[in-house]
């Protein structure tokens, strides 16, 4: 019978989350990609976002920013002003509409700019349906069907 090596004992003790406490299986804890810290998918950037309503479950693209983040490093970078890629104009990050790049850009822009249109219906394949997003400047001279998105709760408006 062999002797289990000290590294997977290790590796099989409940681990700390330094952000909220408590004890976690070692398998729930993720390293921060921006600050290396580690963390529990509690306390996940994208986990801070959906609370903070910047981003909603029926929203199917996830900004790079976020992903491998701890809800520290989501904060500082939440902080900082955001320049519009339609308009130009700098914004707060709660400003802009994360639900979906502009399919021409490919950048996200602010609520004024952002236009959805649903391309086909709900069904087995798609059951919210298929939703396109352009900025304003490339949804071109017909904007018929283009509508603005609502914008999600926040945290602090219920």
């Amino acid at each position: 019978m062999s002797m289990p090596s000290p590294d997977n004992e290790e590796r099989r003790q409940p681990a700390t989350c330094p952000l909220c406490g408590h004890l976690r299986n070692p398998a729930e804890m993720k390293t921060c990609r921006t600050c290396g810290k580690s963390h529990c998918k509690r306390c996940s950037g994208l986990r801070r976002a959906e609370t903070a309503g910047y981003w909603s479950e029926q929203w199917h693209h996830l900004p790079v920013a976020w992903e491998g983040i701890c809800q520290n490093c989501f904060d500082s970078w939440a902080e900082a002003a955001i320049t519009c890629a339609s308009c130009g104009k700098a914004v707060a990050s709660e400003e802009i509409y994360w639900g979906g790049p502009c399919d021409k850009c490919r950048d996200y822009v602010c609520y004024d700019c952002a236009r959805t249109k649903q391309r086909a219906g709900g069904g087995w394949e798609a059951p919210g349906g298929v939703w396109d997003h352009r900025c304003r400047k490339h949804v071109g001279r017909f904007a018929r069907g283009w509508h603005t998105p609502e914008r999600p709760q926040r945290a602090g408006e219920n």
